[in-house]
């Protein structure tokens, strides 16, 4: 089952937590990636902490403005180009 990280309260990274989540069909203009490796950059230590420029919608906001993985579904209207 895929995984996500999430948080439930502002905090530092003990607020941090490991979910399976169900993966969907991709909505139009998007595509679907398997995930290989994700990073925790500095905007997203401000954002689990309550001090980005957008603040998290709580519980159950997550993780993930940046990663890297294989593409494993296309929508009608994408192309490689």
């Amino acid at each position: 089952m895929p995984r996500h990280i999430e948080f439930n309260e502002l905090g530092g990274v003990d607020v941090l937590r490991i979910a399976e989540t169900r993966v969907t069909p991709p909505p139009p203009g998007h595509v679907q990636v398997e995930m290989k490796a994700a990073g925790l950059n500095r905007a997203e230590l401000l954002f689990f902490q309550g001090q980005y420029l957008v603040q998290p919608h709580l519980p159950g906001a997550r993780l993930g403005f940046e990663g890297a993985g294989i593409i494993t579904a296309l929508v009608p209207g994408i192309t490689t180009d």
